[in-house]
């Protein structure tokens, strides 16, 4: 049984995403992520960082080294979070497929 905190949190997680995210298909099945997208330099050199925002919910359809499309581009699933409840969101790092 969820408390009412919980309930109200994966309800402020749907608002967010369904307000900044974006459609991603994983294995045939669509959910919605927010996705980014940096890049910054350091010592070594110019370091690409890709990465989904996904509700912990969506996090059973992930496995590592899935495809992953989004935005008419293709990636790999780098790396799967640990479950880490003090985050609203998991984030799921990237890499191009």
């Amino acid at each position: 049984m969820t408390s009412k905190f919980d309930d109200e949190l994966t309800s402020t997680n749907k608002a967010f995403l369904d307000a900044f995210g974006t459609n991603a298909f994983i294995r045939g099945v669509q959910i919605e992520v927010i996705f980014e997208s940096e890049q910054f330099d350091d010592e070594t050199g110019r370091i690409y960082q890709t990465s989904m925002m996904v509700d912990w919910s969506d996090v059973k359809h992930i496995k590592s080294n899935d495809s992953v499309l989004i935005n008419d581009s293709t990636y790999k699933v780098k790396r799967m979070p640990e479950k880490n409840t003090d985050e609203p969101l998991a984030i799921i790092e990237l890499k191009r497929a």
